[in-house]
């Protein structure tokens, strides 16, 4: 049997209870899964961002956190993370209400005294703002080479309408102009339509003019 001195047990419980409430307190997520992905542990930070409670998560399968994420992802982390490697990744996540995100995590093994791997630990944040970020970056990118390199307006502002409609997931998009005297919005020739159904929506938004606030491209002028 080992035997330690009071003093040093003491110091050892109290390291302990030092730890257990850093990663409690983190504002990271923190949560750790056995070698098969069951959920063991999760910290305040996880149920807040996540909006599920220990009661959800333990015992769950950590798999329930990537259901927007393709399958590989998640045994990528698990296979990584079991031959002993730390693996960074950023997936889709959904939360509890539905809500989809970006969570960015650091996966590290965790093994016991015999150096074999039996659990997983998952760090990372809602990375949302900062992915956000990149694509309106991307895009400013994108759209600012297609009109420099367009020929004339027109074909500017149509590559940039498809380019914006794609990116977005849009079926349809169109443009409006201000008229000549300054009084409503006219519809431009731009468009840009995936569904042949939203053709007659085309034909008849041509008959409207808008004055300010009148109907949503109204509405959206006053707005600013």
């Amino acid at each position: 049997a080992v035997f330690q001195e009071p003093s040093s047990l003491a110091q050892d419980q109290a390291a302990q209870a030092l730890l257990t409430q850093s990663v409690e307190q983190s504002g990271n997520v923190i949560f750790i899964a056995d070698r098969d992905g069951i959920l063991e542990y999760v910290n305040a930070a996880f149920e807040t961002v996540t909006g599920y409670s220990r009661e959800d998560a333990l015992g769950q399968s950590v798999k329930f956190l990537y259901a927007e994420s393709p399958q590989n992802e998640y045994r990528l982390i698990r296979e990584t993370v079991l031959a002993g490697q730390t693996l960074q990744i950023d997936t889709l996540a959904r939360k509890k209400n539905g809500e989809l995100f970006h969570f960015g995590q650091t996966v590290s093994p965790r093994r016991d005294t015999d150096g074999r791997v039996t659990h997983l630990a998952f760090i990372g944040r809602d990375v949302s703002e900062r992915k956000r970020a990149e694509q309106e970056s991307g895009l400013l990118f994108q759209l600012t080479r297609i009109i420099a390199e367009a020929e004339d307006f027109d074909s500017a502002l149509a590559i940039s309408l498809r380019t914006f409609c794609e990116i977005a997931g849009w079926d349809y998009g169109e443009v409006w102009f201000l008229s000549s005297d300054g009084l409503r919005l006219e519809l431009g020739s731009p468009y840009y339509c995936m569904k042949k159904e939203l053709e007659s929506f085309r034909k008849v938004n041509e008959m409207f003019k808008f004055a300010p606030g009148i109907g949503l491209p109204g509405r959206v002028w006053i707005s600013g």
